[in-house]
């Protein structure tokens, strides 16, 4: 990653390394610590970002098991299945969507039956 670094006329790039474990990072997980930060001040954007971060931190980390112990656990139970492996791969990845669609799914299919 980059970031830019402005030190009185002059614009500075820093750069440094992104972490593996950011992979499971999603964009719902992003726009809900930056809609929750308090911008009141300096130092409670500060604290509020800690604060926030460390939620943010566990949850990537528990997104990461689930999605490590998916992948140990039901991939190689489809081995056989060499054609399906990015389809597995993307299902395992992407399966807050797929939980979101099949919730809506499930809702729509309620509302229509009553």
């Amino acid at each position: 990653g980059v970031v830019e670094i402005s030190r009185g006329d002059s614009l500075e790039k820093v750069y440094f390394h992104i972490p593996h474990i950011c992979m499971y990072l999603t964009s719902p997980m992003k726009a809900e610590i930056l809609s929750l930060i308090d911008r009141s001040s300096l130092i409670a954007k500060v604290s509020s970002f800690h604060a926030k971060a460390q939620e943010l931190v566990a949850e990537i980390q528990y997104h990461q098991r689930v999605t490590e112990w998916l992948e140990a656990e039901f991939v190689p139970m489809l081995a056989d299945l060499p054609r399906l492996a990015g389809l597995r791969m993307y299902l395992i990845h992407h399966r807050g969507k797929l939980v979101d669609h099949l919730q809506n799914t499930i809702l729509g299919t309620a509302v229509v039956i009553n």
